[in-house]
């Protein structure tokens, strides 16, 4: 465990020191009374910046360990694609068989498979906010603490999907429907349930702001919450059958009924679900303030894709496969928390906002310590200790 915290510790400063390079004093002049505004980057600092990011984040995941069980899948699955006669695999969408198929038939040793997705995944999270490099440092920091890091090694195929997904939010936002067409399209090499993303074409750029009321969301909130208390998802079973298979979830493990029961877990609701569920009632009662101060950027379109995502969080808490789903969703709270956190960076003169920014980074920290300790899976370890 001290490696861990010691290993996680000099990630987040390193690659939150090498995100305030990629800044160069954009935003508002005046940040307590001026809109926060994307800018033209500085185009060296920026490749710098992520370039440093990326290349760490890929090395420490390259270097790791039994993740999880989905990584020891993957793991074998590099190790033995060369014995496939076919560069094309049934089970696994068309482009990550390809890839995978190219890097285990060059022979390359796994840490370069492993290395180079996490390479894209975290390069794309920061070039899809390459005009807003402000907020790198703190992308950083809750996708760290948040426990987002240790489902991308885990969930490698939907994670880059979700990734590039993410990206494509740039073209919705400039109606430029044939370039989102193509990242839906590049998604889906990756993983088919990539497809829920296309109506968000013309959701996203909806003009009537469904989540205005911040009642309504505390709501529906508590709502999704006692829906996972009461297990109130094993009533759809039925319903969702024919969703799931649709979307790529297959028939791995048997008829809906056995999947749902294999991926069900009887999770503890500890200290680190009530620390996620404050944090996220703090910016649901933040938003109408945030949704103000960012009014020139995407955050609109990325607050409804966060709020789908904590709403699903909490539906699918207790099955990992309900949770699955709602993947491309749940990702968004490291956006809308980074934004959260430097909006009240921005406001840090003030005594109550000083506070509340050192709450918040407190009870992400606690986050990260709570996986660390609960899970040996989310505890790092050098994969040459074990082979």
């Amino acid at each position: 465990m001290f490696l861990s915290i010691v290993v996680y510790g000099f990630a987040i400063v390193f690659m939150m020191s090498c995100g305030v390079l990629a800044y160069h004093g954009g935003g508002p002049r005046n940040f307590e009374t001026a809109a926060c505004v994307p800018e033209p980057p500085h185009k060296a600092r920026l490749i710098i910046s992520v370039l440093l990011i990326s290349i760490f984040f890929g090395v420490m995941a390259g270097v790791r360990w039994n993740v999880g069980v989905d990584y020891t899948g993957y793991f074998d699955l590099y190790a033995g694609a060369r014995n496939v006669a076919t560069w094309f695999q049934r089970d696994f969408e068309y482009l990550f068989a390809a890839i995978t198929k190219m890097f285990s038939y060059s022979g390359l040793h796994f840490f370069f498979f492993f290395a180079m997705w996490a390479f894209i995944q975290i390069a794309l999270l920061l070039l899809t906010f390459r005009k807003e490099c402000w907020l790198f440092p703190w992308l950083i920091f809750v996708l760290m603490a948040n426990g987002e890091y240790f489902m991308w090694m885990n969930g490698i195929r939907q994670c880059v999907a979700a990734m590039i997904l993410l990206y494509s939010t740039e073209f919705i936002q400039k109606r430029q429907l044939l370039p989102f067409l193509g990242c839906v399209a590049l998604a889906l090499g990756f993983h088919q349930s990539a497809v829920v993303m296309l109506p968000f074409y013309y959701i996203l750029n909806a003009k009537t702001d469904v989540l205005k009321f911040r009642t309504v969301q505390v709501v529906l909130l508590a709502l999704a919450v006692y829906a996972d208390y009461t297990y109130l998802w094993q009533a759809w079973t039925d319903k969702i059958e024919y969703l799931l298979a649709f979307l790529g979830y297959g028939t791995r493990y048997g008829n809906l009924e056995s999947r749902m029961d294999i991926w069900t877990d009887d999770l503890d609701r500890s200290y680190r679900y009530f620390f996620l569920l404050a944090l996220n009632l703090v910016i649901i009662i933040l938003s109408p303030k945030l949704k103000a101060y960012y009014r020139e950027t995407r955050f609109k379109m990325f607050y409804l894709m966060y709020f789908i995502g904590v709403v699903g969080y909490y539906l699918g808490y207790q099955n990992r496969l309900l949770n699955r789903f709602f993947l491309y969703f749940i990702s968004y709270q490291v956006v809308i928390g980074a934004y959260a956190l430097n909006y009240l960076w921005n406001m840090r003169k003030r005594k109550s906002t000083a506070m509340l920014i050192g709450v918040m980074a407190v009870l992400y920290l606690l986050i990260l310590g709570l996986y660390i300790w609960s899970n040996t899976a989310t505890q790092f370890k050098f994969f040459w200790s074990y082979i």
